[in-house]
């Protein structure tokens, strides 16, 4: 057995208080690093999560308007749903083939959703622009009338509707625009 001597110094397996700041100052780096990349991966997974919701919203009504369009028998003006710069009104062949059904696209501003057919069947919501905007066999605009709506020899002469709708979800605000040929024989979509 040694017994230590007067003038040797103990040596011990601590750490000085000078380690353990720099340890701690090491940890706190780190976990700020940490919580930056946390921050910043749900910020974009958000922003993606938005962009989805936002495409999908648009392709539906897209898909559904131009569907509709396609097989529809002519443009109308009705009493609760006119062909104006914001709503839309046709008849598509009902399901039995034999009849016709009225299908309307209307924009309802102060609630940011856009109808089809009646309230309570909307397509999207978050929507804050929806124009119908209509033009003949020459691509020339036909203009509403004095009311808003098209008039009955701007019905007959509308051979092309343009749609231009936009989402927002979230931070996130979508726009896209389509056009839907209407010719004898049926429709034909453009873009």
């Amino acid at each position: 057995m040694t017994v230590p001597t007067p003038g040797r110094l103990r040596t011990t397996a601590a750490f000085s208080l000078i380690e353990l700041l720099i340890a701690v100052t090491l940890a706190g780096v780190v976990s700020c690093a940490g919580w930056a990349w946390c921050w910043s991966s749900t910020g974009v997974c958000a922003r993606s999560r938005d962009r989805l919701e936002a495409s999908s919203s648009l392709a539906f009504v897209r898909r559904l308007a131009t569907t509709e369009l396609h097989g529809a028998a002519c443009l109308l003006n009705t009493p609760s749903c006119s062909c104006t710069g914001h709503s839309l009104v046709c008849a598509v062949p009902a399901s039995d083939g034999r009849s016709l059904q009225l299908v309307s696209y209307a924009w309802d501003e102060h609630r940011g959703v856009v109808w089809r057919k009646a309230p309570g069947s909307h397509l999207v919501e978050g929507a804050t622009r929806f124009d119908v905007a209509y033009s003949d066999d020459a691509n020339h605009p036909v203009a509403c009338g004095s009311d808003g709506r098209l008039t009955v020899t701007g019905l007959a002469s509308v051979r092309c509707v343009e749609f231009t709708l936009t989402v927002a979800v979230g931070a996130l605000t979508v726009t896209e625009r389509w056009r839907v040929g209407l010719g004898a024989g049926g429709a034909r979509s453009t873009s």
